[in-house]
């Protein structure tokens, strides 16, 4: 567990930070408040806060108007300059007076998108809000408990300006089976589930960094407190009425840290929508309202169509090879440069045509535009890009879930050691016997911990050969030696690379006669051979073919098995491993 733990909740904090966490003074933690201004975002008509349809809207008001006065009055004691709205009454001018934003209720369409001062986004409603801005944060499962796990207490919003002692219970997480240190946080709310998002889509990501986990219904996929960039997700719906008092110290630590992070951009990109949602959506009948239309389509778009989906429909078809989704947005959208040229923007044609544009003058601007806007890089001048061109074209591939852009290898983090070791485990037992000694088990884990991946995902392949009690096959043996030694052949599927060679588990040195080593190494009991890999195009069947799984990994393991009295001739064992791969 603790491995897993330490890598899924790992921590990207520099040095800088913690000095600028610290710049409140003694002096002023000491006095009544701090120094901060601090917009609050909330009101009894955020129903949304309180979403359970089994409440009454006058219950939910009820509720909702304890919540805001319960936060407002609570933020009035701790900080010198505290404003309040609704989601309503939001404009990006209000939130630039403060120097932190609190939302608790989301302000309605766009308001959002010009604020540059940080914000802590409180539960649901404020994951509705980082969907305006394009966020990693993704809507994993509003199914937060009270409790956190797996918190990074060496973290600054641990430290100050008020120090954090969290009470830990030790229990067992009823999604994983596996033991935690928990922390309570608040009461029970009936109806207000806590909200988490996707772990793998912030691991190794340069503008995040991951706080603590929570017993939620995806277990150790769902992370409860994060930073991207100049947001902060607060996953707990507790107000602060009935936060614990320890919790209400973090909160108020969050704010101050979060100060710091004041114009801070996303770099990073990951669970974009692929260009088939514009289809997908505008002929989806879930999706009617203006606002639900602004996570997908822009709003010239909107405009253009005037919110009808045919129009919709019709403003993508035939232009599916040039859509994308911008850095810091939600929506798809046509680009017109790339369309200019005739050529579609995953293919590295665009970049080739981009570089040669700028040695004209009059096309300069433009390639330089799609060169960074598909890459993600930026370079000195003409010279710089044809280097790199060069140098990396037969290596380049486009991912449209991370970020519209060209890569070179991965485009993000593989899966943990503790979610390979869970696909292990259940793998199906193989049988052994005395005419068949060994056998083998293999299996593909994509970055959940399932065989499931997108193109860039690193995949990781385990094979297990089991050999049976007495028996034993050759790691290695010594020149001249005529033992076969375990060598395994798996075929890469069209579009796919490997990552790295193959790590297997280490054998037994042989000794015979008053322990003398022969040099042969012995591969007894359980043995693992481990490879990562990654795609660079969708199946070559097409969504049908990702959806039933049809993208399997193939292969041989040839070996020679003996005992201490015989061995067997040398064969090979067929190796399979299924995966489902999703396109770009």
């Amino acid at each position: 567990m603790k491995p897993f733990l330490a890598r899924l909740f790992g921590l990207l904090f520099s040095l800088a930070a913690v000095a600028q966490s610290a710049a409140f003074s003694a002096d002023a933690v000491a006095a009544d408040k701090l120094p901060l201004r601090v917009l609050y975002v909330g009101s009894a008509n955020a129903v949304a806060v309180v979403g359970s349809a089994n409440f009454p809207s006058s219950e939910r008001a009820r509720l909702n108007t304890a919540r805001a006065v319960s936060f407002r009055e609570f933020l009035a004691r701790h900080f010198t300059s505290v404003d309040a709205c609704t989601g309503a009454e939001f404009t990006a001018a209000r939130a630039q007076a403060a120097e932190v934003v609190v939302i608790d209720e989301s302000p309605p369409g766009l308001a959002i998108r010009d604020v540059t001062r940080p914000m802590v986004l409180i539960g649901m409603a404020g994951m509705r809000s980082s969907k305006m801005r394009g966020s990693k944060f993704d809507w994993l499962c509003a199914c937060l408990d009270t409790r956190l796990h797996s918190m990074r207490t060496d973290h600054p919003m641990f430290k100050g300006p008020l120090p954090v002692r969290p009470t830990l219970i030790d229990e067992v997480d009823p999604e994983t089976g596996r033991p935690v240190r928990s922390w309570l946080v608040h009461e029970k709310m009936p109806g207000i589930p806590g909200m988490v998002v996707s772990a793998e889509h912030l691991l190794e990501a340069e503008d995040s960094e991951i706080i603590s986990g929570g017993l939620n219904m995806k277990g150790d996929h769902g992370v409860a407190l994060a930073r991207e960039a100049n947001l902060l997700l607060w996953g707990p719906a507790g107000h602060p009425g009935n936060m614990t008092a320890e919790a209400q110290r973090l909160f108020v630590n969050a704010l101050v840290y979060m100060k710091q992070f004041d114009g801070a951009l996303q770099t990073v990109f990951r669970g974009k929508h692929a260009r088939t949602a514009a289809f997908e959506i505008a002929k989806s009948p879930n999706v009617t309202r203006e606002d639900r239309y602004l996570e997908w389509i822009s709003p010239e778009a909107l405009q253009l169509a005037g919110g009808y989906k045919k129009k919709l429909t019709a403003a993508f078809q035939g232009n599916e090879p040039w859509l994308y989704v911008p850095a810091r947005a939600p929506w798809l959208v046509v680009d017109e440069d790339a369309k200019s040229l005739g050529l579609p923007n995953h293919d590295v044609r665009l970049l080739e045509k981009s570089v040669a544009l700028l040695d004209d003058p009059a096309q300069a601007a433009k390639g330089r535009r799609l060169l960074e806007r598909y890459t993600g890089l930026a370079q000195a001048d003409a010279a710089a890009w044809r280097s790199w061109f060069t140098q990396n074209r037969d290596a380049l591939y486009f991912s449209d879930r991370n970020g519209y852009r060209f890569f070179t290898g991965p485009a993000g983090p593989g899966p943990a050691q503790e979610l390979i070791r869970e696909a292990i485990a259940k793998l199906p037992a193989p049988e052994t016997s005395e005419s068949t000694p060994v056998a083998i088990a293999a299996a593909a884990v994509g970055p959940s911990g399932h065989a499931y991946a997108r193109v860039g995902d690193p995949i990781t392949v385990v094979v297990r050969l089991t050999v049976r009690d007495g028996w034993h096959t050759y790691e290695s043996v010594p020149a001249g030696n005529p033992m076969v030694t375990t060598a395994l052949d798996l075929a890469l599927p069209p579009g796919a690379r490997w990552i790295g060679e193959w790590r297997a588990s280490r054998g037994v040195p042989e000794k015979k006669g008053k322990d003398a080593a022969t040099g042969v190494v012995e591969q007894r009991g359980e043995v693992f051979f481990v490879r990562a890999l990654y795609h660079t195009a969708p199946p070559a069947g097409g969504p049908a073919a990702s959806r039933r799984g049809d993208s399997p990994l193939r292969g041989t393991l040839r070996l020679q098995a003996c005992d201490d009295q015989r061995c067997l001739e040398p064969f090979s064992l067929p190796v399979e491993a299924r995966l489902s791969l999703s396109g770009r």
